[in-house]
């Protein structure tokens, strides 16, 4: 297995799994793999897609690393209607602008009173997805391993950063999507969940 991450992440993997004698990790952009990669087996690319600057092309470059007759999932973010009134690419268009340092501070500053109103309005029946859609804040109130307090709080802070924070957000069509990787002859293709790919190369 051959794990790929563009930041210094790469390097928390490496530390992570230490002892993996399978596993190689790579610090790299999806857009210049190394070329052997082009004989794996298959291929697994979760939140990646909607953070890079161009995200046609980073899905119609995968495939190429893959072999005939590999499998090829990913994840994009959806884009609906409803998409561009989502409250953090609101919140965003301050946020992106800020420095790394500022921004973590703004959130572990506010978080103390953002995640308690947050643990209550997000747990309403039938309201509950509402608030999560207006207020930018990532507490999974409905994570069944995230059930531990503390160790929710320290969620909430880190991917309420991570909402926040990227340079790239953009979220695509179903519609442009299919059609990006049915031109790379992804054969198979189907959407078990909406915003997930699975295909076959040919």
């Amino acid at each position: 297995m051959v794990a790929v991450n563009l930041s210094s992440a790469a390097n928390a993997c490496q530390k992570n799994f230490a002892g993996h004698p399978n596993l190689s990790v790579l610090q790299a952009s999806l857009f210049a793999l190394p070329p052997r990669m082009g004989a794996a087996d298959g291929l697994y690319c979760i939140g990646v897609i909607q953070h890079t600057p161009d995200p046609e092309t980073a899905i119609k470059v995968l495939p190429a690393y893959v072999q005939s007759g590999g499998q090829v999932a990913l994840t994009v973010y959806p884009k609906k209607r409803s998409t561009l009134f989502f409250s953090k690419y609101l919140v965003r268009f301050f946020t992106k602008r800020m420095s790394d340092r500022v921004l973590f501070f703004l959130i572990r500053l506010s978080m103390p009173l953002l995640f308690p109103l947050t643990d209550v309005l997000f747990r309403i029946p039938g309201l509950g997805r509402l608030f999560a859609f207006l207020i930018p804040v990532a507490n999974y109130v409905a994570e069944p391993q995230l059930r531990d307090w503390k160790t929710r709080y320290r969620w909430a802070v880190l991917d309420t950063y991570d909402m926040l924070d990227p340079a790239f957000d953009g979220p695509q069509t179903i519609s442009d999507v299919t059609r990006w990787l049915t031109e790379v002859d992804l054969r198979n293709l189907h959407s078990p969940v909406p915003g997930a790919y699975i295909g076959e190369i040919a």
